[in-house]
């Protein structure tokens, strides 16, 4: 996984969002690598935060990875199979509707 940015074209810090990230340098860049900072917005953030610092490819790579409680890890195995597979809502099924 790439440092914050891979899900979009921003960079992002702790400081941003304070509410997951309340205990870290808050002008440091976010690494969504490190397990905690992977885990915390998967088990306490809300899905746009969660997609501004995830691609599909971050969360595959972390799920593979991140040791995370297993109802979230089901959870998220699940968004993930949806987003990959374009179900309607998901935002590879907008994203093709556009093309």
């Amino acid at each position: 996984m790439e440092p914050s940015g891979s899900a979009t074209s921003r960079t992002w810090r702790y400081g941003d969002f304070p509410e997951l990230f309340w205990d870290a340098q808050p002008d440091a860049v976010i690494d969504v690598r490190n397990p905690v900072t992977f885990a915390r917005p998967l088990t306490l953030g809300r899905p746009e935060i969660i997609g501004k610092l995830m691609s599909p490819d971050d969360l595959r790579e972390g799920l593979e990875t991140v040791e995370l409680p297993k109802h979230v890890e089901l959870f998220w195995r699940e968004v993930l199979r949806l987003v990959l597979s374009g179900a309607p809502g998901t935002s590879s099924s907008r994203e093709a509707e556009v093309s």
